[in-house]
């Protein structure tokens, strides 16, 4: 179960409770503060929602959006060199979907 499951299901079963309600929103603030989240459950169109990641091909899913970082050099000239594509848009689509933002049209 990830922490923030965890931190819910705390609130969920006691945290309004005087005694309890200090800690928790201490536990709460720690980890609304960190810059990185786990993924609450993974995604794939044909196979559907898992809790832990059993296939590879499963997309992660988050809480909220993901820092992204810009592809690397690396994988902008694999990108030109290794994928067919015709027109601009198509490049673009194809550079979309290597950065994590792109949907498949197929």
């Amino acid at each position: 179960m990830s922490k923030e499951r965890n931190l819910l299901r705390v609130w969920f079963d006691g945290g309004l409770h005087p005694e309890n309600y200090k800690e928790l929103l201490r536990e709460t603030k720690e980890l609304l503060s960190q810059p990185e989240q786990e993924p609450v459950g993974w995604w794939d169109e044909k196979l559907g929602f898992f809790e832990e990641k059993h296939f590879d091909q499963l997309q992660p899913l988050y809480t909220s959006p993901q820092k992204r970082e810009p592809l690397s050099d690396d994988v902008i000239n694999d990108i030109f060199v290794n994928n067919q594509w015709k027109t601009f848009l198509q490049l673009a689509r194809i550079l979309e979907k290597a950065h994590g933002i792109g949907v498949d049209n197929d």
